[in-house]
């Protein structure tokens, strides 16, 4: 009788090991997809190199433009990012944000 219990004890041993295994193989695939996504070196860098495109003469020339009212703020804003970003927003959800001088948002 103890040789029976102890080969089912066994087995039902094995087998959960093995689904555990199984599972948390799974879990570490998960695991390394949702990280690989999340810290891709080289697309920090892209958006670096595209942010350089700013310049502050630019900025400067245009910044009332982005005052004036909505709809000009928001048009400017779509330009800005279709003609810097443009490669990137399959990869990366781009938004430009403004603020005035004492760091009240303007029409985000």
């Amino acid at each position: 009788f103890i040789f029976w219990i102890m080969l089912f004890a066994v087995s039902i041993a094995s087998l959960v090991m093995y689904q555990n295994r199984v599972v948390e193989g799974k879990q570490r695939k998960r695991i390394a997809e949702k990280l690989a996504i999340q810290a891709d070196p080289s697309g920090e860098n892209l958006l670096n190199i595209a942010a350089t495109n700013f310049s502050n003469n630019f900025l400067v020339n245009n910044f009332n433009r982005f005052n004036e009212n909505e709809y000009v703020n928001k048009f400017i804003k779509d330009s800005l990012i279709n003609q810097n970003f443009s490669g990137y927003l399959n990869k990366f959800d781009t938004r430009i944000y403004t603020f005035d001088s004492l760091f009240h948002p303007l029409f985000n």
